[in-house]
């Protein structure tokens, strides 16, 4: 069974649904995400509403070294919404519980392609760039419940040489479409449609956001700003 703990439709000053990464105000950096998208034959409409909130400022300033999202946010600016649920190898597990050293949440399922495979071995060796200490949790949300088990999601972590310890999280339609519409996935496309990744810092904030093709050794790169950001930070 699923613990429950469903994240909340909305949480004060923050839209519970994110619409597109294509066409916003952040600017030239996304006409990079739909040509990238296309590469791997993605359209937009499949990466639409993804990432990007009608809340999230624009670039500002900041001490921060910039990301290589297709969009990045200062620390404190964008908490990353909680959740609960089963891991398809049977534990519970609270995402809460994992940002000790910080997380990569991904969306994605063990079967679909090629989308699924390009985002499983970019997170899998820009893990293998990074010191073992350094690295950030990965956890995985299914984006097709009935095409995730056990076995194939056993599979897939072989096929993408993952180290030990991600942790990929299933459940029902229902209890996924609270966390895919909290994270700007829109259930109707979800399932097997959307790919995405969050890089989310120690103190659970969203920094940046990615759409495939990703390039590992930028992905470490980010991993390793952030973790310097956390060190820099001022004590209280």
């Amino acid at each position: 069974m699923v613990a429950t703990n469903p994240i909340p439709g909305s949480r004060p000053g923050r839209a519970p649904l994110r619409h597109s990464v294509f066409g916003s105000a952040l600017g030239g950096r996304l006409a990079w995400a739909a040509a990238s998208a296309a590469i791997i034959g993605v359209s937009a409409g499949a990466g639409a509403h993804f990432l990007f909130g009608p809340q999230s400022p624009p670039r500002a300033a900041s001490a921060l070294p910039e990301l290589h999202g297709q969009a990045s946010w200062a620390s404190g600016v964008r908490p990353a919404p909680r959740f609960v649920l089963r891991d398809v190898f049977g534990a519970t597990t609270s995402f809460s519980s994992l940002l000790g050293h910080g997380a990569l949440l991904a969306f994605m399922d063990s079967r679909c392609a090629p989308r699924c495979p390009f985002l499983g071995q970019a997170i899998s060796d820009a893990e293998e760039m990074l010191p073992a200490a350094s690295r950030p949790a990965v956890v995985v949300v299914s984006i097709d419940p009935a095409a995730d088990s056990a076995t194939s999601v056993r599979s897939a972590l072989r096929r993408w040489r993952v180290p030990p310890g991600w942790h990929w999280l299933s459940g029902t339609v229902a209890q996924l479409t609270r966390v895919w519409r909290a994270y700007g996935v829109p259930a109707a496309r979800a399932q097997g449609q959307a790919t995405a990744l969050y890089l989310i810092d120690a103190r659970g904030d969203e920094r940046a956001g990615y759409l495939p093709p990703i390039l590992p050794n930028f992905l470490a790169l980010d991993i390793h700003r952030i973790e310097l950001d956390a060190t820099r930070r001022p004590a209280g």
